[in-house]
Parts: C-alpha cells; structure tokens; sequence
C-alpha cells in the first residue's frame, strides 16, 4: 500500500493514492498531479477554506499523450487534477468544520449551577464532567471557539469572580446544518467570492 502513496499532507491529514496499473508516461506528470492534490485541499470548494478530516483521493485510471509536447505541463495537469478533486469533494457532501475549546472551570459548590448556565447558554456549550472535592468542583466542558468571546465576562459576573478556569483547543467539529449555509455565506462574502456554491457539473463539465 505504501508504494501507491503519491502525498501525504500531514498538516490537514489527506493523502493521494494512487492505484492505476500499466499507465504508460504517468511518472513524467506525477509531479502536476501531486502538484494539483496540493492545490486542491489548500481551498476547498464550499468557501476555499483548507481541507481537513483525512481526505483520501485514490487516481484509478489515467490516459497520458505519448508525445511530450501534447502532454501538456503544470498549466494543464494541475487544473485538470484540481477539477476532479473538487468534484469529487462536491460529490461527498462536504461541510464546515469549526474549532471545538475544552474548558475547564474551578468554582465553589454555590456556584455550580452558575458556571453550568454559562455553558449552557452559549450554542454548542455542554458539561461533560464534574469532579467535587471538599472546597471545591471541577466542571468540564466544551465550547465552540466562536462562542467564547463574552466567556470571560460572563463568568466572573455569574459567580462574582468566585472561578478559575482554563481553554485549550479540543477538536474540530462539524458546523451545525441549521447554520451551515449562512456561515458559508459569510466566509464567501468575506473573500469576495460569487455567492453561488460551486456544483459538481462546474468542475466535471468541460470534460
């Protein structure tokens, strides 16, 4: 298996596979082709934010011109690879992933319910463990990156500064479909890109 295993992207998690057989010329466009996998999981095609999550591509079959000055270089190869990628992803039902903070908070037993409602008025927000001891309660919890900006405050105001807590990156979790569609908006809008989602006969179309 490790010998069909063109790239690895270590830093999103995808790999390239590749498990053709008897492809005459396709070492002389390996290089585009990886070229183009890179690419492609660089911007995705819901709102070109990095591909992430263990992407595998596998190339299964492939036809190469014989002669070198039809075999086209990166300006072809590249785009061509990128179209099929995106289709592909397309196909999948791709979506969002936002970044997950765990929490955990130190308060006393008056306060429990305090820093519980705090969590659990954010979206997202949700206790998965409380740890008691004799003066104090550890609760863990977890919430979305994007709903911890008024935590601060929120806590210290809930038990009059009677909390200690820490953050630290969790995982990455699929954004919720009711809100899908809205924050894909907005990362497009944001980036100046047309409002309209790419569809897979956009990629496929012209082949």
């Amino acid at each position: 298996m490790s010998q069909g295993i063109w790239a690895v992207d270590e830093q999103y998690i995808n790999v390239f596979v590749d498990k053709t057989t008897g492809i005459q010329y396709l070492r002389e466009v390996r290089d585009y082709i990886v070229q183009g996998f890179r690419w492609s999981i660089q911007a995705g095609p819901l709102a070109q934010e990095p591909v992430r999550g263990g992407i595998k591509v596998v190339l299964h079959d492939a036809v190469v011109h014989e002669d070198p000055a039809h075999r086209g270089g990166p300006a072809q190869i590249m785009p061509a690879t990128k179209n099929a990628i995106m289709a592909g992803i397309l196909a999948a039902k791709p979506t969002l992933l936002e970044p997950m903070l765990s929490i955990e908070a130190k308060t006393t037993q008056e306060n429990i319910g305090s820093v519980i409602g705090v969590l659990n008025r954010h979206r997202g927000g949700k206790v998965l463990d409380m740890i008691q001891s004799e003066y104090m309660v550890t609760i863990k919890g977890e919430i979305p990156v994007i709903e911890s900006f008024t935590l601060s405050d929120e806590l210290r105001s809930a038990t009059a500064g009677r909390v200690f807590w820490s953050l630290q990156f969790s995982r990455w979790s699929p954004v919720p479909e009711n809100m899908l569609m809205d924050m894909i908006m907005k990362i497009r809008e944001r980036k100046g890109l047309p409002k309209e989602i790419p569809k897979v006969e956009d990629f496929i179309s012209q082949y």
